[in-house]
């Protein structure tokens, strides 16, 4: 029996000629910047209830400002809720958006970015309502004030709850050291057994970046401009 054995390098513009050796399932379980399917729902819901909750917090922010005694509630003067609402909706999107579009890796770039956001717009949304009218010496303005004080506080709660939750299922199951570790092994090779009239083939792929070639020293960067290497061998 002899092996033919033959080798070469194609970039990304001429991946067509590889579609038939590896499918699109294969390329984007490649992928180490993808949650896994059990955590897809979860992740979702939380992003459209980030959604509805900043839509609320931006909408009682409003209500705060045009209230007669906003210039003495320092919460209500400097719009805590609006710019917080606004902080808050891109993280809900990106929850959302990042899961339908796996092969786009930036999209869960920016819903980690946009989770840490979160987390520390509401610590700062909590701590100024509770200090704001814990502070007022005018105890006619604390109590017509005491509400919108309330209720952005619990806005604030659910939504350290809700970036507490992003944070811990992106670090968990992509950013993490365990979570990159575990993916590692199928990051390089891509095998297929392909049977054809000309005979059998074994085929086999690297993808490797321009500064990192199969071998070194630092993980491949989905994302970055690629290079395959693509070798066959006769059976």
């Amino acid at each position: 029996m002899s092996i033919d054995f033959t080798c070469e390098e194609t970039t990304t513009e001429d991946t067509s000629a590889m579609e038939d050796v590896t499918t699109e399932t294969d390329r984007s379980s490649d992928s180490i910047y993808s949650l896994p399917q059990s955590v897809h729902l979860p992740s979702r819901n939380l992003g459209y209830n980030c959604i509805l909750v900043s839509i609320s917090s931006f909408v009682i922010g409003i209500f705060g400002l045009v209230d007669s005694n906003h210039k003495y509630n320092p919460a209500m003067a400097i719009a805590v809720n609006v710019w917080g609402a606004i902080l808050y909706i891109p993280s809900g999107y990106y929850s959302i958006i990042s899961q339908k579009n796996e092969t786009k890796p930036h999209l869960l770039h920016c819903f980690y970015f946009f989770s840490l956001i979160t987390l520390i717009t509401s610590s700062i949304q909590l701590g100024i309502n509770l200090s704001s009218n814990l502070n007022l010496k005018n105890s006619e303005v604390r109590e017509s004030t005491l509400w919108f004080n309330v209720v952005s506080a619990i806005i604030g709660v659910i939504q350290f709850i809700t970036g507490s939750c992003f944070i811990y299922m992106l670090t968990k199951h992509v950013y993490g050291p365990a979570a990159i570790k575990a993916k590692l092994p199928s990051l390089y090779f891509s095998l297929q057994l392909v049977c054809t009239e000309f005979g059998m083939y074994v085929y086999s792929s690297v993808r490797a970046t321009e500064q990192h070639q199969f071998g070194g020293g630092t993980p491949l960067l989905v994302g970055e401009k690629e290079k395959w290497r693509f070798c066959a061998a006769k059976i």
